[in-house]
């Protein structure tokens, strides 16, 4: 051993001296600077190739699947989780997900493959296969570029969809209405003054006359995304083009900023899709892409399922625990699927669906507060803020994927069946509130079995005829657990209520449903809607206050500042369609309510700003406008107001089975050979 040793030790001298000898010998020849530059490029050189075969390594790992519980496994996908799938060289940690993270403790019985579906019958393995032999050495932009290639997996959206004429939907077929041209005229003023005084920036502030960044959307020109589609529908194309040639050329998603899930997912990713699905561009789906991959580790990130509340761009680095139930979207992540072939978008849509379908209350409710970290619900029921998204995306989740998946249908209808039946309640002959709770007796129904549609239906039909139990009488039903006060205060965002208890309806009555059953929402429907418009008609300007306390059988202002809120005319728009007949007596609210938005929410410089008491006009009164032209005034409530006036019925009508508008009113394409199916 020692002579070994002696050996050994020879031989590394000897090492040693020739590279010494080597190392003056070309710093004699070449320079000392010289020789230190090709040193470096050596090691530069030797790093690359280790840097190259560690990533090769990574990307060959096969994460097929993850098992959850001995009853409950998630599938997870082929490739690595973390690909590099966008414009603008995102950064993301690569991150696999534990078992604790990518599944709910009890998703159900047997396995649940969840979005492994493929319309073209290939195997996701063949899929991966082929994107990861060409993803190596590609661009960034090439990378993008083959994510939305028709490649297996992907579905392939034609001109017509599910039977209804694409063109003919989006595009208004006959004359526009002289209401029409006013609220077009309306649109353009404002998007002329966002133009000259705020291009580029997230918000126009009408009364400064600036423009300006919100730290919602962190600089990403939201107001331009959000009112793309609009520009489009009201057939402003020029402006439309040249919103357009922003977002694809200009638009920077890479940035360093920590932004708001919710927000950023309905108004940014939801007028992305919404721009695709209007115009048929598919490079808005490569843009929508990358917007996606930004967002995505509020979902993918968390334990629990329920997205983080806050994500930045440019690292993917999450925080804010405590989110509300309004907050965890899944209808834009699951399109976005459809439309990309990229089924990690379904994937975390669909597991945060599972986990819901657990974690409900009693008949179908559910609580407002989530705690990411730990996927607990604390708080009250609430139907406006806070609430309000959740229960329309249960109804509008099911209409986007072609009625095809029951398991949406029968956590809509229990929930609305549950708002009518327990939390309706009377203000007199004709208008009622679906009241918030004011304490719940906490009772989850752990794995019971949802009824079935039809048993909601025979439900319905039972009390849909019977008086309106009173308030404190709502304990006392079979034994079940039930609120245990109502709340007084009604929000003018609940007001999208009567829209969504009439496009259920509308639904349900063509496809035969019981009358009973149906009169039940119709009645809910028309009795929410004669409370909303009393609530602008019972102010000086007209114009709706943000809410308002009931009291005996009236109300009065709680908190009266004022927006060109789009709710109250989202309900109306969609009642005009499902109720066709009787349109005319919607348009005359709608009319009064732009007239009065023309009035007082008017900048004479150019654009819309919101008042401070809608009692108090600026002009004769003590209230003042204030800022700012927010993004929904363009991506909803001029948008909504347009539709109404349109006497071509089959324009952008909610019950033609073609398209479906987001909570944002930014409209998907309703897609029936789902490649990604709900499995719990």
């Amino acid at each position: 051993m020692a002579a070994m040793g002696t050996a050994y030790e020879i031989r590394l001298g000897n090492l040693r001296k020739h590279a010494k000898q080597l190392w003056y010998t070309c710093g004699s020849r070449i320079g000392h600077r010289g020789r230190t530059l090709v040193v470096s490029a050596l090691a530069a050189a030797l790093l690359t190739v280790l840097l190259t075969l560690l990533n090769w390594k990574w990307d060959g790992v096969n994460h097929t699947s993850v098992t959850a519980s001995p009853s409950a496994v998630l599938h997870v996908g082929d490739g690595a989780l973390q690909e590099r799938a966008v414009k603008q060289e995102i950064v993301m940690e690569h991150e696999v997900l534990s078992a604790q993270s990518l599944a709910p403790a009890t998703i159900g019985k047997g396995h649940a493959d969840v979005g492994t579906g493929s319309i073209s019958g290939a195997s996701d393995s063949a899929v991966a296969a082929e994107r990861g032999t060409q993803w190596n050495g590609a661009s960034q932009a090439e990378q993008v570029a083959l994510s939305t290639r028709a490649i297996p997996g992907r579905l392939e959206l034609q001109p017509t969809a599910n039977g209804g004429d694409r063109e003919r939907t989006f595009k208004q077929m006959m004359p526009e209405t002289e209401d029409q041209r006013q609220i077009r005229a309306m649109v353009r003023f404002a998007w002329t003054a966002y133009v000259e005084k705020a291009w580029g920036k997230d918000l126009l502030n009408p009364v400064a006359k600036t423009g300006s960044d919100h730290q919602t959307f962190g600089g990403q020109a939201a107001t331009i995304v959000d009112a793309i589609d609009t520009l489009y529908l009201v057939g402003m194309f020029d402006e439309f083009e040249k919103a357009r040639d922003f977002i694809l050329d200009e638009l920077v998603l890479d940035k360093d900023a920590s932004v708001q899930f919710f927000e950023n997912v309905i108004r940014q990713l939801g007028g992305l899709l919404g721009a695709y699905t209007v115009s048929g561009d598919k490079r808005f789906i490569e843009k929508a892409m990358d917007m996606g991959f930004r967002l995505l580790p509020a979902l993918e990130k968390s334990h629990s399922g329920w997205p983080y509340q806050f994500v930045n761009l440019h690292s993917g680095s999450v925080r804010g625990d405590k989110v509300v139930l309004a907050e965890a979207m899944l209808m834009e992540f699951r399109y976005l699927a459809q439309i990309s072939g990229e089924k990690r978008f379904a994937q975390a849509a669909n597991r945060l669906l599972c986990v819901a379908r657990e974690n409900r209350e009693v008949d179908g409710l559910y609580r407002s507060n989530v705690a990411v970290s730990a996927g607990a619900m604390t708080g009250e029921v609430l139907f406006g803020p806070n609430g309000d998204s959740w229960y329309e995306y249960l109804l509008k989740l099911w209409v986007q994927t072609g009625m095809t998946e029951p398991l949406l249908r029968d956590m809509y209808m229990q929930a609305a069946n549950t708002m009518i039946r327990d939390h309706l309640i009377p203000l007199d002959e004709n208008r009622s509130y679906v009241a918030d709770t004011a304490g719940y007796v906490p009772n989850r129904e752990n794995g019971q079995a949802l009824p079935s549609a039809d048993e909601l239906q025979m439900e319905a039909a039972a009390f849909s005829s019977s008086r309106r139990r009173n308030a404190h009488d709502s304990t006392k039903n079979g034994g079940r657990n039930r609120p245990t006060g109502h709340s007084n205060t009604w929000h003018h965002l609940a007001c999208f209520l009567p829209g969504m208890f009439s496009l259920g309806y509308g639904l349900e009555r063509d496809r035969g449903s019981t009358e009973a059953f149906l009169n039940a929402h119709k009645v809910a429907a028309e009795k929410v809607l004669h409370l909303c418009s009393s609530m602008y008609s019972s102010t000086a300007t007209g114009l709706a206050p943000w809410s308002v306390a009931m009291s005996d059988h009236s109300f009065r202002l709680n908190l009266a500042y004022s927006f060109a809120w789009p709710e109250h005319v989202e309900s109306l728009y969609i009642m005009s369609r499902v109720f066709w007949d009787e349109r005319e007596t919607f348009r005359e609210e709608g009319r009064r309510i732009y007239t009065a938005i023309e009035k007082h929410y008017r900048v004479e410089t150019g654009g819309y700003a919101g008042l401070s008491n809608v009692n108090s006009p600026p002009s004769g009164g003590r209230g003042r406008q204030i800022e700012a032209q927010e993004t929904w005034v363009l991506g909803e409530t001029f948008k909504y107001l347009y539709l109404l006036f349109s006497e071509d019925r089959d324009f952008m009508n909610p019950l033609s089975q073609v398209f479906v508008l987001n909570t944002e009113a930014h409209p998907f394409l309703v897609v029936r050979e789902n490649p990604y199916p709900l499995m719990c």
